[in-house]
């Protein structure tokens, strides 16, 4: 199979999506196709770029349009460039925002259908749209009105044979716009590293966090940005009294790049919890080390509230890693309690850390893509 993953950005770290389409386009070329990946809207390049991208000794070649670059001209670099690969699909790797700043790309059906011509496509739905509840603000309401009927526009001029999305919640919210989605979870960020574990033991020690008294320690581990306006008094306290209850100290710990909110809420649970929590962030690391951090947990805590974690590669990282993660926050959404359930991200939670390997999505990709024979099924607004 032949795919082209076309995003909005793919600057390596610093765009999700971007990350998540060069992880399965690796994995889908160890197994024996061909993959390229495609920047429509490029925020970190000025000029136009043809070369690779290369992840765990695998090159995969790239084209990068950046966001100022007239559509036409666009269109006109793509066409020959997707003309000499030949795809048999056309993968949209898409969030809204990608395309425009504020949210409300208008003619994006209009171009996107031109870049894609009549080959087949395939649709991922990392997000939909803002404002999607009665208890979201008015403003968020109306412009979700607006970025669900560009959506929609999307879907029809594209005439997708499959749709993808990450979480149940958005699954019924396309089924409700009479959208067809079936659900691709979204892959680990960081795979297993052998070796790893002994390697940041010594981070560790540092701490005071040692293998002679690691059994005295209960180890909480954040990868991830931390959300502002969530109150964490609770759930730490919890974390206390169980750690107490054990006759354990408790230990917070992050890593990656956090920013100047998830620092701030870190400082905040300092001078909450003065004594009872030992907090250190580790900043960014590579990939490696990443993963022994991950390997010396005792558990996971959830940068992103319930019913999300789907879409997190950072939860899905931890899963990898064997870890249970705990979930600090749950968001409610009265008029889809029902159909999700008391507890939406169980399937998440449970299944098996090797389902997070690029590896496996990628042979659930294909699966769906070879069992695909008709555009999706598309209703009114």
């Amino acid at each position: 199979m032949k795919i082209v993953f076309v995003c909005s950005c793919i600057e390596p770290g610093k765009d999700g999506i971007g990350d998540y389409a060069r992880e399965l386009a690796v994995a889908l070329i160890r197994q024996g196709h061909e993959a390229r990946l495609l920047g429509l809207a490029e925020r970190f390049c000025s000029a136009e770029g043809e070369g690779a991208q290369e992840s765990g000794g695998v090159a995969v070649p790239v084209l990068r349009l950046p966001e100022g670059l007239p559509w036409a001209e666009r269109v006109a670099r793509v066409q020959p460039w997707l003309g000499v690969f030949a795809p048999d699909w056309v993968s949209l790797q898409f969030v809204i925002y990608g395309y425009a700043r504020k949210g409300l790309p208008w003619r994006l059906a209009h171009w996107l259908g031109h870049v894609v011509g009549r080959r087949r496509v395939h649709l991922m739905l990392h997000e939909t749209w803002i404002g999607f509840s009665s208890v979201a603000p008015y403003k968020q309401r109306l412009i979700g009105l607006l970025q669900r009927r560009i959506l929609n526009g999307l879907v029809r001029w594209l005439r997708p044979a499959i749709v993808h999305t990450s979480i149940p919640l958005y699954q019924i919210m396309l089924c409700r716009a009479g959208i067809a989605a079936r659900l691709l979870p979204v892959p680990s960020s960081i795979c297993m590293v052998e070796g790893a574990r002994a390697g940041f033991q010594a981070e560790l020690a540092a701490l005071g966090i040692s293998p002679v008294n690691r059994h005295s320690w209960r180890v909480l581990g954040i990868f991830g940005t931390l959300h502002p306006g969530y109150d964490y008094t609770a759930f730490l306290g919890a974390q206390i009294r169980l750690s107490v209850e054990a006759g354990q100290r408790l230990a917070l710990l992050t890593v990656g790049r956090t920013g100047g909110a998830s620092e701030r809420i870190l400082e905040d649970i300092g001078l909450n919890f003065p004594r009872q929590i030992l907090i250190h962030q580790f900043g960014g690391r590579s990939t490696e080390q990443v993963s022994g951090f991950l390997q010396n947990l005792d558990f996971g805590v959830a940068a992103a509230p319930s019913p999300f974690l789907g879409k997190s590669s950072a939860v899905a990282a931890m899963r990898a890693h064997g870890l249970t993660v705990l979930v600090p926050h749950q968001i409610h959404f009265p008029e889809f309690e029902a159909e999700l359930g008391k507890d939406p991200d169980r399937e998440v939670l449970v299944r098996p850390p090797a389902d997070f390997r690029p590896a496996a999505i990628a042979i659930a990709l294909v699966r769906d893509l070879e069992g695909a024979s008709a555009p999706a099924d598309i209703g009114e607004f």
